[in-house]
């Protein structure tokens, strides 16, 4: 009975997550982080290269540099003028939303999500199932992973790529476990859309000498940089360079490169506390990646790089849906250990992540809040982020020695 009622209480929470994930994706004028790819097409199309356009070397009627100033109206009409400069390899995968109009363009995409939402739960799903045969397991992974992807509001605000991301982790590990080293390279490209998060995912490959995959990656990358360079007759090697001109990666929007940069800030250039943050980051990984060398399953080998990403260097609320393959193994975790305070530490930290993100709903649907109540919300979410990075990375060494491994080999 009390079992029958704990399922039924899942699949009740799973199905009000779908619910909020749909909802999410069919509110009218959201979606300004698409709507600036969109943007930076339509310069494409005209011939000219977004980064001229955002650095106010070139101009396109009609449209506009994104500055910080402009976050305030990305909810408005306004944010339809805006362009911003990316990576030159996702408008080459984007491009093809750039031959509708923008309305269809959206539509378009929101399927796209929802089908990326739908692989990570049939993902969720079967990952847990497998470790014992029970479909309970596989229900309590769907609610686990469906929370945290609805609670993560800012992606439906933004229509970011913190799915498409998440897929591609989970899907890499999927590849690598089956000696698919070429297919894992493509999952690797579309990390690279965001080199911030795609970076280190690149240090459990070389230590692995999954050179295979890193080539395919590569390979991908740069041949996608060729079309939206022929486009604005630029060279490729410029597009490159440029994004890291743009210095999107040095904000200062995460807690471990802000306490850095807040720690030297007063007696160093802005670059070099970037660097020491960035540096640390990739320390924590390396020491994870090589603590895990051994581990047969690459899902958990991969959760290194997916803990760490999201706290070395720039990101958002809505990137952190990489954390949803850690997620993933905490609840194949807990439905195979037996002892029950470890069961009850596993369940605690299952229900400390998602709420990481309660501080935007401050920002994005209550009216009239106070800054001292965002800041406090804010201050409640970067000490989240700190102590989940290191809870997480607790979780992966003592997984790595636990019987799960075999299971999930």
């Amino acid at each position: 009975m009390r079992s029958r009622v704990v399922a039924i209480a899942t699949a009740v929470l799973f199905l009000l997550a779908v619910a909020f994930f749909l909802w999410q994706m069919t509110r009218p004028g959201w979606g300004f982080d698409f709507r600036l790819r969109y943007n930076e097409l339509t310069c494409l199309r005209a011939g000219v290269d977004p980064f001229l356009v955002w650095s106010g070397k070139a101009e396109i009627p009609g449209l506009k540099p994104y500055t910080n100033e402009a976050i305030a109206y990305l909810l408005t009409a306004g944010a339809h003028s805006f362009v911003h400069t990316y990576t030159p390899w996702t408008y080459t995968l984007l491009y093809p939303f750039a031959l509708l109009a923008y309305p269809a363009a959206l539509a378009c995409w929101r399927l796209v999500l929802s089908l990326c939402f739908a692989l990570l739960l049939l993902f969720a799903y079967r990952t847990a199932h497998r470790v014992r045969g029970k479909p309970t397991d596989g229900l309590l992974a769907l609610a686990a992973v469906s929370a945290y992807v609805s609670l993560n509001f800012e992606n439906g605000v933004a229509l970011n790529f913190g799915l498409l991301l998440a897929v591609a982790v989970c899907t890499m590990g999927w590849f690598l476990n089956r000696g698919r080293e070429l297919a894992a390279g493509v999952c690797l490209a579309l990390l690279m859309m965001k080199p911030q998060i795609g970076a280190l995912f690149t240090l459990p490959l070389l230590l692995q000498r999954r050179y295979k995959t890193l080539a395919a990656g590569a390979v991908l990358c740069l041949a996608g940089t060729l079309p939206p360079a022929l486009l604005c007759h630029r060279s490729p090697l410029d597009l490159i360079l440029q994004v890291l001109q743009a210095g999107v990666y040095t904000r200062r929007t995460t807690f471990f490169p802000g306490c850095v940069y807040a720690a030297l800030s007063r007696h160093l250039c802005a670059a070099v506390p970037f660097a020491v943050s960035a540096l640390l980051g990739a320390a924590l990984c390396v020491w994870l990646c090589w603590r895990l060398r051994n581990e047969r399953d690459n899902l958990l080998v991969l959760s290194a790089p997916a803990i760490v990403c999201v706290a070395w260097t720039y990101s958002t609320i809505h990137d952190r849906l990489v954390y949803a393959l850690p997620i993933i193994l905490l609840v194949c975790a807990f439905c195979q250990e037996r002892d029950k305070k470890i069961r009850a530490a596993l369940f605690a930290l299952l229900l400390f992540l998602p709420f990481a993100v309660l501080y935007q709903y401050f920002c994005w649907l209550i009216p009239n809040v106070p800054p001292s109540l965002i800041r406090a919300s804010f201050i409640w979410h970067s000490a989240h982020e700190l102590l989940s990075l290191f809870l997480l990375a607790g979780f992966c060494l003592w997984l790595s020695r636990d019987p799960f491994r075999k299971e999930a080999a």
